[in-house]
């Protein structure tokens, strides 16, 4: 506790989305008993937080799509859907946050790069939480579509995602 307490904010995210993700996972497929899975994304997730700060650096973009692959089996296969879904934009949170570390590295650190910073988080937020709140209608509504529907329905979202990225430029100080 008191190694997480001195970490900045950002390290600190990183590793309880890190954690997070591990951690449905874990609960994902021990709720489907094949523990074994379970107890290795529990220790591929510790690895994180135990291993110094360069061994763990490279294991990033390896466990995301680690973690990211389970989710999307586990949910194929009728895992529960709200773990998986919850690994997986954890998975994508530590991603993001693990890439923005790396890039603030390059640059000295100023009342700037705080702000950056901040600015940073709030957009990450917006994008989990609309992320969220976007897939849980489809993890409780069960609806039969055809294809042309599933077709249109994918357009739309398309479309959405354009909009809400156009929203967040031209927003981008406001949030």
């Amino acid at each position: 506790m008191k190694r997480l307490m001195s970490l900045s904010l950002l390290e600190r995210l990183r590793l309880l989305s890190l954690a997070l993700a591990a951690i449905a996972l874990c609960i994902g497929y021990a709720w489907n008993n094949q523990w074994v899975w379970a107890l290795l994304f529990l220790a591929l997730g510790g690895a994180g937080w135990v291993l110094p700060k360069r061994l763990a650096r490279p294991l990033g973009p390896p466990l995301v799509a680690v973690f990211s692959a389970a989710a999307g089996f586990g949910a194929a296969n009728q895992l529960p859907e709200l773990a998986m879904l919850l690994a997986i934009l954890a998975a994508l949170a530590y991603w993001d946050l693990d890439a923005f570390q790396e890039r603030l590295k390059r640059v000295p650190a100023s009342e700037d790069t705080r702000r950056l910073e901040e600015l940073h988080l709030k957009r990450l937020a917006w994008v989990l939480g609309l992320g969220l709140a976007l897939s849980l209608p489809g993890l409780l509504l069960r609806v039969k579509i055809n294809l042309l529907g599933a077709m249109l329905l994918a357009l739309l979202i398309v479309l959405g995602i354009r909009q809400g990225i156009g929203f967040l430029r031209q927003n981008q100080e406001k949030l």
